[in-house]
């Protein structure tokens, strides 16, 4: 972790003050702020054509592919959002409920414009008496993404 905090200091630019990285797995502890995020897909963005392609090609796709597959289906947005998603829920032992520690989506909107957006959606800190409701949570970060792409004709 201190060779990826290294590289997301000096090669990304990030500020280390913006980022918190505890395992490579993803898992609760870590953390990004949303502007680190968007400083980070840009680095992406501006690597060599082939490297990027590859990396956004393994993007799942609104409402098409992957752990997108099922969501947004048939917003305006679906096949324009590639983005990864991350999930934390914990299991609440003193309401014996679960709750959403964090739901975003993290990657790149292909505008009504032509050009590439980098983003990120996140809601933290919310109650789901079941652990099905996690997927509404995730629709509904879904259709925020694709209003996202409403707005991305610029004039």
């Amino acid at each position: 972790m201190r060779l990826f905090g290294d590289f997301a200091t000096q090669k990304v630019g990030l500020s280390p003050h913006t980022f918190v990285f505890i395992d490579g797995a993803g898992g609760n502890e870590n953390r990004l702020t949303p502007r680190a995020e968007v400083a980070l897909l840009k680095f992406m963005h501006q690597r060599s054509p082939d490297t990027f392609h590859y990396y956004l090609e393994a993007l799942p796709i609104l409402g098409v592919n992957g752990s997108l597959e099922d969501f947004a289906k048939k917003s305006r947005g679906a096949h324009k959002v590639r983005a990864k998603p991350g999930t934390g829920v914990a299991y609440n032992l003193a309401t014996v409920q679960f709750f959403l520690i964090s739901q975003a989506l993290a990657g790149y909107i292909e505008g009504k414009n032509g050009h590439l957006f980098a983003y990120e959606v996140v809601v933290n800190n919310g109650t789901m008496p079941t652990i099905e409701d996690v997927f509404a949570i995730f629709e509904d970060v879904s259709q925020l993404s694709s209003l996202i792409y409403d707005q991305t004709q610029i004039p």
